[in-house]
């Protein structure tokens, strides 16, 4: 792809963060934006009657092909529209309100701008017309409603708005597992047919390829969920999230941190779970780094076509390797010095060792654990120095993989996907990664599938019964590739797709998709709903997942696995600390210290041979830039 191809195509996902027209008549505090003002209000302050509706309805609009043409038909459109328009002129409101400077009157708006935009969203009972909404008016409802209600201080309110904000659609694949199914078949059978029933029809519904013809499934899930909330021990089962249960998915010595940018800055709120199971929240706000300035560094243009940056993040991480460790170092003085070192002061302070990061928006699509920012006395820290870092989907879907990973116990089943053949790019180096693996595991039940073995068919046949997956071979996805498309490639490059993936029903302790860009979500627009490889095999059923953002060199690719394999295995460490002590060994190993770890492991040997590397004794550590370890990422417990 070309590069000023990949800079429009990023440019064009990414309006959504800059403020470039969204302002009802272009910032400037008039007798206009004053009358805008009342007028948007005649929505919002619903109660004030001496205010008019105004009219939503754009002129000549008409019905969309395909519609239920029927009098209930046409009405379920029209309130649908209507509600549309009313997200439409709250967001107006609320830009209107920040403006001219009235916290107070913003956060109320964001407080009715996330139940406008959760009850549209929520009305749509087909995943394509909820992803057609995300796509028509982008995912920054939430966070920017966050942003408004952290500068009030309102934190709670803030935190349940990412939360609602975040993998709707991950956490409608795993519905059923936020319901004890077992126990509402004693209660009430015929309630569990129909639990069932629909679980798995939403399910085929998200999951398929083809456009299914109309289908609304509201008053079906409203007669469900007031069904639950009748039945005892049920009342809050397809629930929205409470802080609670928020809390639930926190550690007492790892919070989790959400992460968000808007117009007037960017935010993290820490949410942390004490020993006695209370929740606190704390807000850290950065207002000089807002989403249009974020948005600019990530694609190198800014909104009026002003190159900012010669390497963007964005494109150097799908197609301009080379670019990469620029790109990282370039988002330093904006994300890493005035969102994330102040963030990792105060977990330092309260003595936090590990974090669960749920970033939204754009921030979702960086490596936050590896940018860098200068402490006090000098020297490049990032989070990975001082954390054990974990990304999460949402708190939901970090609760549950917890639970899962309880619920797994330590047993090994090992199953390894090795270099599929035929291809036409063999992995030379991927049956020697899997041996390497292979090496650490105790003896017992394993299944590696090499060269022509490694079959679609056979690898989807050993996924059911495996506790842990490693698959060394070719996949990936990008960004602005449609929807669960990103894939992992088998014999006959016969692709696995992350659609397919999150269909089937595994019990994996950990899986490790060491492949090209397999943590990369699809959809700018639809990113907070992380949607790719890794969260496919979360929604599979996995309890944690290694997967990768760009490229790496195959040498510093099985350095990482060695030495994290080392941790889980050979010392049980848990996930996020083996992956954080393994690449901050490959970051800060010298020529000595690799020549003695490969001495006595010959695949490790074969393998640094080719790696792209420089071998040079002005460079003490020959794997410490970003690019060769900081793709890897745990999402999980």
């Amino acid at each position: 792809m070309a590069d000023e191809i990949a800079r429009g195509d990023c440019r064009r996902q990414c309006e959504g963060d800059c403020p470039v027209s969204t302002c009802v008549c272009g910032g400037r505090l008039s007798g206009h934006r004053h009358g805008a003002l009342l007028q948007v209000a005649s929505l919002v302050l619903p109660e004030i009657s001496c205010f008019h509706p105004i009219e939503l309805r754009e002129p000549g609009a008409t019905s969309p092909q395909g519609l239920d043409q029927s009098p209930q038909g046409l009405t379920v459109w029209a309130v649908r529209r209507v509600a549309l328009g009313r997200v439409i002129a709250i967001g107006r409101f609320l830009e209107l309100a920040e403006v001219q400077g009235d916290l107070e009157l913003a956060a109320f708006a964001a407080d009715r701008l996330v139940e406008a935009a959760a009850a549209v969203t929520s009305a749509h009972s087909r995943a394509g017309d909820r992803m057609s909404e995300h796509r028509g008016t982008g995912t920054t409802d939430f966070r920017f409603a966050a942003h408004a209600l952290v500068r009030e201080g309102q934190l709670e309110k803030a935190v349940l708005a990412l939360e609602l904000g975040r993998s709707r659609e991950l956490g409608l694949l795993m519905l059923a597992e936020g319901i004890d199914l077992e126990a509402l078949a004693h209660i009430d059978p015929s309630l569990h047919a129909e639990v069932e029933e629909l679980t798995a029809a939403v399910r085929a519904d998200i999951l398929s390829a083809e456009e299914e013809p109309p289908s609304d499934r509201s008053e079906w899930f409203a007669r469900i969920r007031a069904a639950l909330q009748r039945t005892p021990t049920f009342e809050n089962a397809l629930a929205s999230p409470t802080l609670d249960e928020v809390g639930a998915a926190a550690e007492p010595q790892g919070p989790l941190v959400y992460l968000g940018s808007a117009p007037t800055g960017s935010f993290c709120i820490i949410v942390h779970r004490d020993e006695s199971g209370g929740t606190s929240l704390e807000a850290i706000q950065a207002p000089d780094c807002d989403s249009e300035a974020v948005a600019n560094l990530a694609i190198g243009v800014a909104p009026d076509g002003r190159q900012v940056s010669t390497a963007a993040y964005l494109a150097a991480q799908a197609d301009q390797l080379e670019l990469l460790d620029e790109a990282i170092g370039a988002l330093s003085p904006l994300v890493g010095e005035k969102l994330l070192r102040p963030l990792a002061d105060s977990l330092a302070r309260r003595g936090f060792s590990s974090i669960a990061l749920i970033p939204a928006g754009i921030l979702g699509l960086m490596p936050l654990h590896a940018i860098p920012w200068s402490d006090s006395e000098g020297s490049r820290r990032a989070l990975i120095d001082d954390f054990d870092v974990t990304f999460a989907p949402s708190a939901r879907l970090q609760l549950a993989c917890t639970q899962r990973a309880h619920k797994y116990g330590n047993a090994v089943r090992f199953l390894g996907v090795a270099n599929p053949l035929p291809h036409s790019s063999p992995l030379d180096g991927a049956e020697l990664e899997v041996e390497l693996v292979e090496s650490f595991l105790p003896a017992g039940d394993h299944l590696v599938l090499e060269g022509e073995q490694a079959t679609k068919r056979r690898v989807l046949d050993a996924l059911p019964s495996a506790t842990h997956v490693h698959f060394a071979c070719h996949g990936g996805g990008r960004f602005f590739d449609p929807l669960l498309s990103a894939a992992l490639s088998l014999s006959d490059e016969e692709p696995l797709s992350a659609r397919e993936v999150a269909g089937l029903d595994i019990s994996a302790r950990l899986v490790v998709a060491s492949a090209c860009e397999t943590g990369v979500p699809q959809g700018y627009f639809e990113v907070d709903e992380a949607l790719g490889l890794a969260s496919a095999f979360v929604a599979a059923g996995a309890a944690g997942v290694i997967s990768t953002l760009w490229q790496v060199d195959d040498f510093a690719t099985a350095l990482v696995m060695a030495k994290f394999y080392e941790g889980i295995l050979g010392a049980n460490v848990a996930p996020a600390a083996a992956l954080r002590e393994a690449q901050l060994w490959v970051r800060g190993a010298g020529d000595e210290a690799i020549d003695a770890y490969v001495s006595h492991r010959p695949g490790l040997r074969a393998l640094r041979g080719r790696s792209k590397a420089p071998r040079t004794s002005r460079r003490p550590a020959p794997y410490g830039d970003p690019s060769y370890w900081a793709a890897f990422v745990f999402t999980g417990a």
